[in-house]
């Protein structure tokens, strides 16, 4: 068997491990927000009907510094498809179109970077890095999954389409490019970041008549994102050395040195982080954007999301203390040992060192994932029971307190309309 045969098998296995634990965690009970994304959509088409423009301006409306257009496509093709809403249903759909993006994107990358053996360990270090236990909050609950790990795709996946129009010349990828760097901006915020890094890497390839053709397409369609647009009241206010100790802190955060979850005040993370930021520098210096452009470009990629995050995060402990982030870490992660195994090629010790590194802190993730997610899932569980009894309104614990009171009018709207069928507990033994 060759080596890409191997991959290629490898893949298959982390893909089927992955949607595994996905089918057998995931719950078909809205939580956060589900509520605005899931259940009010749902109820303002089967319970209000709303008419097609109102539903187009929904579609499109902010939910809360965001336009989320691919999660809410998803709750609309549901329902459409079946009339019911089915939450669990839409976390695996969402999680099989990321994992099939991931394979498609490492697959370019790895072969692009490494030869031989040396293509199979990269790429199982990428894998152990982006299906990480410790991104459960990411994969596991809905919309965080059409949001965070589906934005990061659909936005590499341009730039690997871009690569490959730079390498071909065939139009059919520019075109590529520009449809999925349309879709990466409306599935959230941080891929507005995507626009400016594809005109960079147009500008280093030298191809200007194409640089204006993407500036044409994509300027209308980043004008639109903000038109209209709104702060929302509860947005701290910028202060820049809280913004620059927690950019520092997320840049260090992937290899998850007993941090997760904790705020600040942890010596390694701040350490890797400082090192991210000199080892970029580095490659800059070395005129790697003209070596390893499209690398290079995934590296500024989720350096800049990073960055666009953190942006709202400066008084709220920044995003180390937010697990459904830590896809973000892990991407960026990937991308700087990716460029660190390249660099060194054929330093043994190095990528030995990497490699098991990265194995030994999987491994040990799974013991945080294993409690964290019972744990969870069995206060959702909880909470829910209370509802279905009538003894509490919707989830208390999982639903902005402001607005418990409406959630609770829709979702008993949707279950008195067989609209929302609950999950029955019985049969969730592995919660009990």
């Amino acid at each position: 068997m060759t080596y890409r045969q191997y991959i290629n098998i490898l893949s298959i296995i982390a893909i089927c491990i992955f949607v595994f634990v996905i089918v057998k965690y995931s719950l078909n009970i809205p939580i956060y927000d589900d509520y605005d994304i899931v259940v009010r959509h749902i109820y303002l088409l089967s319970i209000e009907k709303i008419s097609l423009q109102d539903e187009i301006t929904f579609l499109f409306s902010q939910h809360n510094e965001h336009r989320v257009v691919v999660s809410r496509l998803f709750v609309l093709c549901q329902w459409y498809l079946t009339n019911v809403i089915d939450i669990k249903h839409l976390i695996i759909l969402s999680n099989i179109i990321f994992s099939i993006g991931l394979f498609f994107v490492l697959n370019y990358i790895t072969n692009t970077l490494f030869e031989g053996y040396q293509t199979l360990i990269a790429t199982l270090i990428a894998y152990l890095l982006i299906y990480n236990f410790i991104n459960w909050d990411d994969f596991l609950y809905y919309p965080n999954c059409p949001q965070h790990p589906l934005s990061i795709i659909f936005s590499m996946v341009a730039l690997i389409c871009l690569d490959k129009y730079a390498k071909e010349h065939r139009n059919i990828y520019f075109v590529f490019c520009i449809v999925f760097s349309m879709i990466a901006t409306y599935s959230f915020s941080s891929s507005l970041v995507l626009p400016p890094v594809a005109v960079v890497y147009l500008i280093v390839i030298k191809d200007y008549k194409k640089f204006v053709w993407y500036c044409v397409f994509i300027i209308p369609v980043t004008l639109l994102y903000f038109w209209g647009y709104k702060t929302t009241s509860d947005v701290p206010p910028f202060e820049f050395w809280r913004f620059f100790k927690y950019s520092i802190q997320s840049s260090g955060a992937y290899l998850n040195i007993g941090t997760r979850g904790r705020p600040s005040g942890y010596l390694p993370i701040y350490i890797i982080g400082l090192f991210s930021w000199i080892w970029i520098a580095f490659l800059l210096s070395k005129k790697y954007l003209h070596k390893n452009t499209l690398l290079f470009c995934m590296i500024i990629l989720l350096f800049g999301m990073l960055l666009i995050l953190n942006l709202g995060r400066t008084v709220t402990g920044g995003l180390a203390a937010v697990s459904r982030y830590q896809i973000y870490f892990s991407f960026f992660g990937t991308w700087i040992i990716l460029s660190i195994l390249r660099y060194f090629l054929e330093n043994r010790i190095i990528w030995s060192s990497i490699f098991l590194f990265v194995v030994i802190q999987s491994f040990i993730s799974y013991n945080d994932f294993e409690i964290t997610i019972k744990n969870k899932n069995d206060d959702i569980i909880r909470d829910f029971t209370k509802w279905q009894s009538k003894s509490s309104l919707v989830l208390e614990k999982f639903t902005p307190k402001e607005r418990i009171v409406q959630c609770s009018a829709y979702m008993d709207s949707l279950y008195l309309h067989k609209t929302y069928l609950p999950p029955d507990f019985a049969a969730q033994s592995n919660f009990k």
